[in-house]
């Protein structure tokens, strides 16, 4: 089993850490019932005022041990419901993934609890993680520290957002633009817009970025005018056919 921690660290209420220590020990049961492998990966994430813990394995889960039958789901959702909290239990994705579950903010939390999740990366976007992770680890040789993390420090650490500026400005040095006038959040207006300019539904970017309307994505976000309004101008021609 990989054990690993990510935040400041606190001590926890009485009832919650027992609670914690007890849905892990649930969770790795089933990894060890169901999953059909040897090897699990708990991830505890401090917050101000709250702890998540994360359990994913590699197996095939129930797929693989037939019909479920036991409580170790529902007793680890009552127990987490008990404290006010959230439990999600799900096959991992198929495809390569990020679990967003901190973020370089003070305190390490996410912007609101909706920006929590977990999102498929592209294979383009796999593949040179790959390389620079293999780039990192061959440099840095024994002093790699392997955190399960997919963005990392040189050392294979957290990022804080001191790292995160740097490498975003050495990468817009190359380019006509100033670093100095370009922050790392101007790439989710990119991202907002290279789907719209794609073709992608205004809904489904919402979703995808988490904003809580389509309107803050189309009118905050999404620095195009797109999509083309199409209707008027086909409707005419269709009307005053020469």
């Amino acid at each position: 089993m990989d054990l690993s921690a990510t935040g400041q660290r606190h001590t926890l209420p009485a009832g919650i850490d027992l609670a914690a220590y007890r849905i892990v020990q649930e969770a790795l049961t089933n990894v060890v019932k169901h999953a059909a492998t040897d090897s699990a990966r708990v991830n505890v994430h401090y917050r101000v005022d709250e702890v998540a813990i994360e359990i994913t394995d590699d197996g095939q889960g129930r797929r693989a041990a037939g019909p479920h039958r036991g409580h170790g789901l529902p007793g680890m959702r009552e127990r987490v419901h008990l404290y006010g909290g959230t439990f999600d239990a799900a096959p991992r994705p198929e495809a390569p993934y990020v679990a967003v579950w901190r973020s370089v903010r003070s305190g390490g939390d996410t912007k609101t609890r909706k920006s929590r999740r977990t999102l498929a990366l592209p294979k383009r976007c796999v593949d040179v993680l790959i390389e620079q992770r293999r780039a990192q680890q061959e440099e840095q040789g024994d002093s790699w520290s392997e955190r399960g993390l997919v963005f990392a420090s040189a050392a294979g650490t957290e990022l804080d957002a001191a790292n995160v500026r740097r490498a975003f400005r050495r990468v817009v040095k190359h380019t006509s633009l100033d670093p100095q006038d370009w922050t790392p959040r101007e790439l989710r207006h990119s991202f907002v817009s290279l789907l719209s300019d794609n073709g992608t539904p205004l809904e489904e970017i919402s979703r995808l970025v988490r904003h809580s309307s389509t309107a803050v994505t189309e009118l905050v976000y999404r620095k195009q005018i797109r999509p083309v309004l199409r209707g008027g101008a086909t409707v005419m021609d269709r009307i005053f056919q020469m």
